[in-house]
């Protein structure tokens, strides 16, 4: 970890690359020192945003190479004939001959200068050493990312390659049954990951003890959580206009960093919470409802079959009244299990499609009768149709309302501060073995949703329903 006044990278470069250099360095301070959203950004010592105007040019440079973890080399003709570039790197090269603490980092850009005439000569330490080629732009991403994790101090990525065959000398085995084959595989599930966490929570102590008190005085307050006779909450409680300070103590506000909060075990805990009560407004916003179990899913639009269309889909049934044989009636819902994971530095939305069943349309139909519909419905999918579910659910989440039909990468779930950016294509795996031949062409399948999966006949099923307040639908802390 670099001291919060040095550097993590510098930029040594020749004047012929300094156009790229400089989106090289903007686009390094973009990233974080472990890859989470609110850590320490990545700092670079570049000339033009380090060296003011009537500084000492040297003293600067010599300040920025003492201070930087990494030294980076823009390789190209014109830096190897350059002397204020030798100053630079011969500085580091005085004390590590060898580059045995590889802390200078060779960027290879060009093998011909901008003349068109000189070619790039390689000189120790240089020569010998492994560089990072960013002479291809079409290369650009995967090489920075090799960049990145060199400055974080993390390994290269190993690839996924078939394991070498052997040399055969007469007629090949057969495979084991059931043993899996030697394919590169990528695996669509059902995480999705979180592109961005506001970096700060605040809190304050409150008398409130119950979330109710607060939404009783406070209409259209910012996602807060209640925790030991504090609330916490993504928004700015210091802000003289957010609506929430009427239920604090304002002298008692306090700002931790994002940072610290995954540090700490309950703090996380929190967060998750936190994050919770997020998506819960945002669904509401969509019109989508959280049942008792705090399972989400659509209800009827106005008492009669509810549709809805994802941006660049057709149109899916998602809630829709049904018979079974003894001609009883009930209804039949798209819902979904979400909850925030961690998983080692990084946090994913889970998605797990479900249906839902009521007597009503608001009603819940629980017990062995649930139980029962939940398989023969449910039980019927395939991995294609639970995979095309997922699809489902992002997209609808990605949508800014009931109404909107606009595209989006992202879905953005309202804080009170900077929405929580979440991506909308689901996490993927890659693993160097699996089932020849049993592939989905998922583009074709993210194009494509299923409208008759509600109109699948219903079981001989005897209803058990559970009468249920309203507020007992509504969500709840």
């Amino acid at each position: 970890m670099a001291d919060p006044d040095g550097y993590d990278l510098f930029l040594s470069h020749n004047r012929a690359d300094k156009d790229w250099v400089r989106e090289l360095g903007a686009e390094i301070e973009q990233q974080t020192i472990d890859g989470l959203p609110g850590s320490r950004p990545l700092k670079v010592f570049f000339d033009e945003w380090d060296i003011d105007i009537g500084e000492n040019i040297i003293i600067r440079l010599n300040d920025g190479l003492r201070r930087s973890r990494f030294v980076a080399c823009v390789l190209s003709p014109e830096f190897m004939a350059s002397e204020w570039t030798s100053f630079e790197w011969t500085h580091v090269v005085a004390g590590d001959p060898t580059n045995k603490q590889k802390r200078i980092i060779p960027l290879l850009r060009r093998d011909v200068a901008l003349n068109g005439v000189d070619q790039l000569d390689l000189c120790a330490p240089f020569k010998g050493a492994n560089y990072i080629d960013f002479r291809k732009d079409n290369r650009y991403k995967s090489n920075f990312e090799r960049l990145i994790r060199r400055i974080r101090g993390l390994p290269p990525l190993r690839g996924n390659t078939r394991p070498s065959s052997p040399i055969l000398t007469g007629p090949a085995e057969p495979e084991e049954a059931g043993e899996p084959d030697s394919i590169r595989e990528a695996i669509l599930g059902n995480l999705l990951p979180v592109n961005f966490i506001p970096p700060q929570i605040f809190s304050a102590e409150t008398p409130a003890r119950d979330p109710a008190e607060i939404k009783a005085t406070v209409r259209d307050a910012s996602p807060f959580i209640l925790r030991n006779g504090r609330l916490y909450t993504f928004a700015d409680l210091r802000d003289q206009d957010r609506s929430l300070r009427n239920v604090i103590d304002v002298g008692t506000v306090e700002e931790d960093s994002l940072n610290d909060w995954l540090l700490d075990i309950d703090r996380s805990r929190y967060l998750v919470d936190l994050l919770r009560r997020c998506l819960i407004g945002h669904a509401a916003k969509l019109g989508i409802w959280q049942d008792k179990k705090k399972r989400f899913y659509f209800r009827p639009d106005k008492g009669k079959t509810r549709c809805l269309a994802t941006p660049g889909d057709r149109g899916r049934t998602v809630a829709a009244e049904k018979k079974n044989a003894n001609d009883e009636p009930f209804w039949v819902h798209y819902g979904v299990r979400m909850r925030f994971r961690r998983l080692a530095n990084s946090f994913f939305l889970c998605v797990d499609p479900i249906f839902i069943f009521t007597v009503d349309g608001t009603n819940l139909i629980e017990g062995k009768a649930a139980g029962k519909l939940a398989k023969a419905w449910g039980g019927k999918q395939q991995n294609d149709s639970a995979l095309r579910n997922v699809l489902f659910w992002s997209k609808a989440l990605a949508m800014s309302g009931a109404d909107d039909v606009s595209v989006r990468d992202e879905i953005l779930v309202t804080t009170g501060a900077k929405a929580v950016r979440i991506r909308v294509l689901p996490a993927v795996s890659r693993l160097s073995y699996g089932i020849e031949f049993d592939n989905i062409k998922v583009q074709s399948l993210i194009n494509q949703l299923d409208s008759k999966e509600l109109e699948t006949a219903a079981e001989d099923i005897v209803l058990e329903p559970i009468e249920l307040d309203e507020e007992e639908l509504v969500e709840e802390e």
